[in-house]
């Protein structure tokens, strides 16, 4: 593996002048005594700091990430983005007064609420397409906390409310997206329902989307459910 020297002779206790050289840069010069146990061992690690650089080319090159690699590692990547549109109608309905608290918190309206209950049939129909779609409506007790004005609760609603809600899936959205609503045993609420806008960062679908709507029938929020009001 090493070369020979440029001058002298090789034997045990000889006599050697001149330059040794090895492939992985390393030289000897000058003069002196080598044995021929001195020459081995030098062969022999000449060898093995070669075998070393051919097994890891770190030792001769350095590989920097590029680019496009440090971002990756860096910058996480974002999530597969969802789509929270689809295509119903969601309608929740809260009543101040006028309906019955029932067992197990559910709820059913009366008086010009009737109709509104758990499990009742509920029709959508659109208020210039026309048209009409059915579904179930579930009902319960909502008791809300009183708001908070200047540090303290503002006493002005009894906080118990009968929340009907309803999902529907139209053939035919209404362009306008207002909607006239019945249910069953009830008369039609004309043009109760108007849907309201994507969330931020979604299309506007005209049809499509949900509204809230809040009923009282009796002047005061501080009435019960139990009291009567047309």
């Amino acid at each position: 593996m090493f070369g020979h020297p440029s001058g002298g002779r090789f034997s045990d206790g000889a006599e050697t002048g001149g330059q040794l050289t090895c492939p992985v840069g390393l030289e000897f010069s000058g003069v002196g005594y080598l044995s021929r146990s001195t020459i081995g061992k030098w062969h022999a690690m000449g060898a093995l700091l070669m075998a070393m650089c051919f097994l890891a080319p770190a030792c001769l090159t350095t590989q920097t990430p590029s680019r496009d690699e440090t971002a990756s590692q860096s910058v996480p990547v974002p999530p597969p983005a969802v789509s929270g549109i689809d295509n119903t109608v969601s309608v929740k309905i809260a009543l101040a007064d006028s309906f019955d608290v029932l067992q197990g918190d559910k709820c059913a309206g009366r008086s010009r609420n009737s109709g509104m209950r758990d499990g009742a049939l509920v029709q959508l129909r659109g208020d210039t397409v026309g048209g009409s779609t059915s579904t179930t409506a579930s009902a319960h007790v909502e008791r809300r906390a009183p708001r908070i004005y200047r540090g303290k609760p503002l006493i002005d609603d009894d906080g118990i409310y009968c929340v009907v809600k309803a999902v529907f899936s139209p053939a035919r959205p209404d362009p306008s997206s207002r909607y006239s609503i019945k249910f069953v045993g009830g008369d039609w609420l004309q043009d109760l329902v108007h849907v309201g806008r994507a969330p931020y960062g979604q299309l506007d679908r005209p049809g499509y989307g949900s509204g809230d709507v809040g009923i009282q029938r009796c002047p005061s929020l501080l009435d019960p459910p139990t009291k009567y009001c047309d």
